[in-house]
């Protein structure tokens, strides 16, 4: 009996694992931040190296001057 794999719903690290032809939603949160920050300017974004897996590249391509590359800190 072959076992179907879950329908995934999430953004770049999902789509890198999905099979080839198996249906993602591209950058949910990215798009959806983005669509809020066009009507709230005191929105902004904040990552640490991590971007691509949170969606984040998204806002920081729609609003450049809102998007804070942090880096890493580990103390």
């Amino acid at each position: 009996m072959s076992q179907s794999k879950p329908r995934l719903k999430t953004s770049a690290m999902i789509a890198s694992i999905a099979d080839e032809g198996q249906a993602t939603i591209p950058a949910p949160f990215g798009v959806a931040l983005s669509k809020l920050a066009a009507q709230r300017p005191e929105i902004v974004g904040m990552t640490a190296d991590l971007s691509k897996y949170t969606d984040l590249h998204i806002f920081a391509q729609a609003f450049p001057d809102r998007f804070f590359q942090m880096g890493m800190a580990e103390q």
